[in-house]
């Protein structure tokens, strides 16, 4: 087995972004190694769970004022991908868990502190598909009802952010107003749903609850954080929260796509580069299909990464400006993440298929790379049917028809 760290790192406002990849890039080898464990368990192993906690990974885009580092959203993406390369899992769960203290920091200031207050280092798993939660609001607290499936991570967490569709009692013409709701798992059915062909080790089951009572501070509107300030703005001023989350979801699946076709590009490098082809024993460094293939990949998966930092830079130019992005810019930040997605897919199925028979042996991790990237392109933030039409459709003078964005 892999070790893992004997020695909690600090964790303070003055860690360095330059620092903190450096703590992940020494995870990465201990990461490939558990893949296959993981993959087995269907769930991270307690050894990656702890090393990400006591390098204080999960806390990197945690307000300074509870003790997080207070780093930039872009750095979230570099080590998810990073991790990536070494199982796809493993960046799904950590990238999964560890945006939501950039999230809880728009939260109202009450519910940061009862989350934060009990303990800085809490775990956050989500479920944020809407129309699977039913809630109504009663006083000053919501009833909430509903089951969620893909709740990444939860085996792993403390609290776990919902999805639901209010629907006020006094107004019975008006529309739902979709929320989401930060509740304690230990109040949630975690139901075992989880036996899949990729992204196995993600954990992702379904939670259900009916009839939680959930306090008003303990859930913020969907359109309270699309770029503007926010409920947490009170106590977390800086431009890092002040933009929109679901302009910038997609750029965190991409960014697990973009790794795992990284490292099956490494691996090609490496074992084309000296391999010979069993049937006709020439060298494959030699084969011009192959130089265009490798060419032609390498290229895709650059791209993919460049098409992600253009949107986290102008994001955090209008946020820093105090400027609220447009519907349109941000209807084309989800466009270039999920186009991101698909140059990496691409690059990474034809490196698949240039492997020939070997790649499908399980000791093999292109074959486990391929399975997880499918299963990732299945999510619906990467799904280019969708965000290509929401953007077209506003490019050419109609509404947009997402009132969440």
């Amino acid at each position: 087995m892999a070790k893992t760290n004997s020695k909690r790192m600090p964790v303070t406002a003055a860690a360095t972004r330059e620092e903190m990849l450096r703590r992940a890039q020494s995870l990465v080898p201990a990461i490939r190694e558990r893949a296959p464990e993981a993959e087995t368990l269907r769930r991270l192993p307690e050894a990656t769970v702890r090393d990400l906690h006591e390098t204080g990974l999960w806390r990197i885009n945690q307000p300074a004022r509870v003790g997080g580092p207070q780093l930039d959203y872009q750095l979230l993406v570099e080590i998810s991908s990073e991790f990536a390369r070494a199982c796809g899992s493993t960046g799904w769960v950590f990238v999964n868990l560890a945006v939501h203290h950039w999230m809880l920091a728009m939260w109202p200031p009450e519910g940061q502190d009862r989350v934060w207050g009990e303990n800085p280092d809490v775990l956050m798993a989500s479920a944020v598909i809407y129309p699977c939660g039913q809630a109504r609001l009663n006083g000053d607290r919501y009833v909430l009802s509903g089951r969620w499936p893909f709740c990444s991570g939860i085996l792993h967490s403390d609290w776990a952010m919902l999805g639901g569709m209010v629907r006020r009692e006094d107004a019975a013409d008006a529309s739902p107003e979709p929320r989401m709701f930060l509740v304690p798992k230990s109040e949630l059915e975690v139901i075992d749903t989880w036996h899949v062909a990729g992204l196995a080790a993600t954990g992702s089951h379904d939670v259900a609850c009916k009839d939680l009572e959930v306090p008003s501070y303990m859930t913020v509107g969907a359109r309270e954080v699309r770029g503007d300030l926010t409920p947490g703005s009170a106590v977390n001023p800086g431009p890092l929260y002040r933009q929109s989350v679901a302009a910038l979801f997609p750029h965190l699946i991409a960014s697990l796509v973009i790794g795992m076709a990284q490292d099956m590009y490494d691996q090609t490098i490496e074992r084309f580069g000296a391999g010979k082809s069993m049937s006709s024993r020439s060298r494959i460094a030699e084969h011009g299909t192959i130089q265009s293939r490798v060419a032609e990949a390498g290229a895709q998966v650059d791209a993919a990464r460049l098409l992600l930092y253009k949107g986290f830079h102008e994001s955090l130019r209008l946020a820093e400006a105090e400027s609220v992005p447009s519907v349109a810019d941000k209807l084309r930040w989800r466009r270039d993440g999920t186009y991101a997605a698909v140059l990496a897919s691409t690059a990474g199925t034809s490196l698949f298929r240039a492997a020939g028979g070997n790649a499908i042996r399980l000791s093999n991790p292109m074959q486990r790379h391929m399975r997880d990237i499918n299963a990732a392109m299945g999510h619906f933030h990467v799904n280019w049917d969708a965000n290509s039409a929401a953007f077209g459709r506003v490019a050419m003078g109609l509404t947009p028809d997402n009132p969440n964005i």
